[in-house]
Parts: C-alpha cells; sequence; structure tokens
C-alpha cells in the first residue's frame, strides 16, 4: 500500500509553523518572533529615584560650589574714624547787678552775658590774663540795639571802641575791665549783649 499523497507530491508544513506548534506543547518558555523575550531586562522605578544618588536621611547636604559667573561675596566695609568735633563753647557767665563802676564790675574768666535796660544803663565786666598769657582775642555780639565797649587795663583806658572781633597784647596776671553802654543814637529796651575772650 502506498502512503504517497495524490499527485505523487509530499505534504510538508512549513518550518516556522512546525516550531511553533513544537514549542507550545513541549511548555517551554515564551519566545518571541526573533528570540527570547528578556522579562528581567527592565525595572519599575522606585518612588523618589532620579538620576542623582539619593540622600541619606539626617545627613547635612553639601553647599554648592558657586557658579562660574557668580559675583565674589560682599566684605563688610571697615568702620570710618570719628570726624573731631570742636569742643563747646564755654558757660556764659551772668553779669550782677549793681555793675555800674568799675570797682564792682563782674569778673568771668571766658564768656559773659548781660542786659542794658536803658540808655543810662552801664555795665562793667573784669577778666585777669593767665600768667602766661600774651594775647588775648575779644568778641561781642548784641541784640536789640547798638551798644559800645571801652577797653581798660589796670583802670586805664586801653581802647575806646571795640570791634565786633579784636586781638590785643596783654600783660600776664593784669586785669582788663570792659565797659559795656548803649550808644547815646539807640533806642534801648532791655538790649542783651555777650562777651567772649581767648587767651594765646
Amino acid at each position: 500500500m502506498s502512503l504517497r499523497p495524490p499527485h505523487g507530491r509530499l505534504t510538508v508544513l512549513p518550518a516556522l509553523a512546525l516550531a511553533f506548534l513544537g514549542s507550545a506543547c513541549s511548555g517551554a518558555a515564551d519566545t518571541g518572533l526573533f528570540g527570547p523575550v528578556d522579562t528581567e531586562s527592565t525595572s519599575p522605578t522606585e518612588p523618589g529615584a532620579s538620576g542623582s544618588a539619593a540622600t541619606t536621611p539626617g545627613a547635612t547636604p553639601r553647599d554648592p560650589s558657586p557658579s562660574p559667573g557668580a559675583p565674589p561675596p560682599a566684605v563688610p566695609d571697615e568702620p570710618k574714624p570719628a570726624t573731631p568735633t570742636e569742643p563747646p563753647a564755654a558757660a556764659c557767665t551772668q553779669e550782677a547787678e549793681p555793675n555800674d563802676v568799675m570797682q564792682r564790675a563782674t569778673l568771668f574768666t571766658e564768656a559773659i552775658c548781660g542786659q542794658i535796660a536803658s540808655v543810662a544803663d552801664t555795665d562793667f565786666v573784669a577778666v585777669r590774663a593767665p600768667a602766661n598769657a600774651r594775647k588775648m582775642k575779644i568778641t561781642h555780639t548784641e541784640n536789640g540795639a547798638k551798644i559800645t565797649y571801652r577797653l581798660f587795663e589796670d583802670g586805664d583806658v586801653r581802647t575806646n571802641s571795640l570791634p565786633a572781633s579784636s586781638t590785643v597784647s596783654v600783660d600776664g596776671g593784669a586785669i582788663y575791665a570792659i565797659r559795656i553802654s548803649a550808644a547815646q543814637a539807640s533806642l534801648v529796651m532791655n538790649a542783651t549783649y555777650e562777651v567772649r575772650v581767648t587767651f594765646e
């Protein structure tokens, strides 16, 4: 008996179909069309994972390096030296009445303030030059009327009218008195004055 099919040709299954059937029947691992499938090549990404290394809990993060174009840190300015200030002016001694004659002149050391109440009012003030003094600078200011200042040295007239600022030679230890009164043509009503002296 002949097993040859009709027309004398063998029936042959395609090689690919045979391979597929054989794999299914034998219980072998799954394969792709072009080779076995690698099930371990990928894994799910863990939560919090990133391209950089994870930070260990409790670790102190390192300071990032400054970028190349970042400006240098600011340097605190050095404290500037204090500006020297002039010493405060000496307190002004107040004239004491009655001082309308030289023997009752109000003594002072650096500054004296007073008041001329009327044209008839006259004040005398006096200062003693230090033992080593050679010059005395006298300045005066007034408000309310024109006032004249006459300088005496040991009772003798030295200058009949002192300008607003002047410097005179002095003898150490000598007493210098100043007669202060209103100018005759001035209308006086409680005019005030201030006299200051400095010695060299």
